[in-house]
Parts: structure tokens; C-alpha cells; sequence
């Protein structure tokens, strides 16, 4: 299956959105899940404590998920980088 970037960043991110959050999360996404550098930045720390899990993520393996989000998306944008690709592999 070819995902877009943006659906691993969904997945990716779903065990860090709070129990409480998560079907306003889901239907968010459904609803609204552009590929678009505007909407990730807005959408997924609405769900998720980026600054405490980009510290401290709950599998060591996420680290390239939340470097990911945090470094790359900022300087390259939605791109396919090499963290990206490290994240996608644990996946």
C-alpha cells in the first residue's frame, strides 16, 4: 500500500493521542486529512504532547517519528528524508 506521508504521521502518532481524544482525533483525520504542511503542523499537536514525547517517547524506536515531525518537517518540508525513511521502516 502506498501511504501519503501524512497517513504515517497518523499512524505514528495514534499511541501518543490521550484515550480521551482519540475518536475527536479519528473523525478529525477523516474528515480533514490533507497532505499539507498547514494542516500537520495544526493538527497533530492538538492531539499530541510533541515537546514531552519528542523528549521522552514512549518506544525508542519513535525518536525518528518525532525528529521527524520536529527537525525535518521545518527545514524540508513533507518530504521523504532519511529519518523519515528510519521511521518508516520501524513501522
Amino acid at each position: 500500500m502506498n501511504r501519503r506521508i501524512v497517513d504515517y504521521l497518523y499512524y505514528g502518532f495514534k499511541p501518543y493521542v490521550p484515550a480521551n481524544k482519540l475518536e475527536s482525533y479519528n473523525t478529525e483525520y477523516l474528515k480533514n486529512g490533507k497532505n499539507n504542511l498547514t494542516f500537520i503542523k495544526s493538527f497533530f499537536p492538538t492531539y499530541v504532547d510533541i515537546e514531552k514525547y519528542h523528549k521522552k517517547p514512549k518506544k525508542k524506536v519513535d525518536v525518528y517519528l518525532f525528529n521527524y515531525f520536529v527537525v525535518d518537517i521545518e527545514v524540508f518540508g513533507l518530504k521523504q528524508t532519511d529519518t523519515f525513511k528510519k521511521f518508516k521502516s520501524t513501522m
